[in-house]
C-alpha cells in the first residue's frame, strides 16, 4: 500500500455562498502539495462550476440520485453532472440519518456512478455494508466513518487512533490492500498526524475542517508529513 498516493475529501456539506467560494479559493491558490496527493472538494450543488475553476483540486459530488434523467423532480441523475465531477459521496452518515437511506438505494446510486465513469465514495460504519457492494467495492474509494466521532457543532470528537487502526485492519481483510480506504469523523489539524501515522490508511474524508481553508492545508500537510 502506498501511503504517499493519498485521497482528502473535503466535504463541504450545505454550507458556503458563491463569496465565500470565492475567499476559500483565493487563500487556496498557490498552495503546493505532492503530486501524488489527490485533493477532492466536495461542494453543494450550486457551487460545483466555480469550485471546478481553482487550481489543482478534483471535484464530486455529495451524492447524486438513484435515477436516471427523467421526470424525478428534485433529483439530480449523474449523467448531468458536468465531465469534471470525477467523485460522489455515497452513503454518508447524515444521508443515512436524515434522508433514511438505505443499502439497497445507495447500491443503486453507487451502479449509476460506476456506468457512468464517477467513482463512488462509499462511506459506512458497519462492516457488513461493504461486505454487501461485493465485487463493486473494487470500483469504490472507501470512507470509514464511525457515527460516535463525528463532530457536534463546534465540537470535535476524541479519540484514539489506535482503535481506528484495528477497524481498518478489519476491512483490509475484507477488501484486501488495492481498494483505498479513508478515515472520517473529526478529522483536524490537531489528529491528522496521529491518524497518518497509524500507516494503515489511504487518507481523509474531511468536515468541518475543510471550510477553513488554513486547516485544510494543515491536514494535507499533515500527510505529506511537512
Amino acid at each position: 500500500m502506498n501511503l504517499n498516493k493519498a485521497i482528502i475529501i473535503g466535504n463541504w456539506k450545505s454550507n458556503f455562498t458563491t463569496k465565500d467560494l470565492k475567499k476559500w479559493a483565493l487563500e487556496w491558490k498557490n498552495f503546493k502539495y505532492p503530486k501524488e496527493t489527490r485533493i477532492v472538494i466536495c461542494p453543494p450543488y450550486h457551487l460545483i462550476t466555480n469550485a471546478a475553476l481553482m487550481q489543482n483540486i478534483k471535484i464530486g459530488t455529495q451524492d447524486i440520485s438513484a435515477f436516471p434523467k427523467g421526470s424525478f423532480t428534485g433529483e439530480v441523475a449523474v449523467e448531468l453532472l458536468p465531465p469534471y465531477v470525477k467523485y460522489c459521496l455515497l452513503g454518508h452518515s447524515e444521508r443515512r440519518k436524515y434522508q433514511k437511506e438505505n443499502m439497497d438505494l445507495i447500491i443503486q446510486k453507487i451502479d449509476r456512478c460506476i456506468k457512468y465513469s464517477v467513482t463512488p465514495v462509499f462511506c459506512f460504519e458497519n462492516l457488513e455494508d461493504i461486505k454487501m457492494l461485493k465485487n463493486k467495492v473494487n470500483k469504490c474509494v472507501l470512507a470509514f466513518e464511525p457515527s460516535k466521532n463525528i463532530s457536534n457543532g463546534n465540537n470535535f470528537a476524541k479519540f484514539n487512533p489506535q482503535d481506528i487502526k484495528t477497524k481498518i485492519i478489519e476491512i483490509r481483510k475484507i477488501v484486501g490492500d488495492t481498494t483505498p480506504v479513508l478515515y472520517g469523523g473529526s478529522v483536524n489539524k490537531a489528529n491528522a498526524i496521529n491518524l497518518r501515522n497509524t500507516n494503515c490508511l489511504n487518507g481523509f474524508l474531511v468536515g468541518k475542517s475543510s471550510l477553513n481553508v488554513n486547516d485544510f492545508k494543515k491536514i494535507i500537510k499533515s500527510w505529506n508529513h511537512d
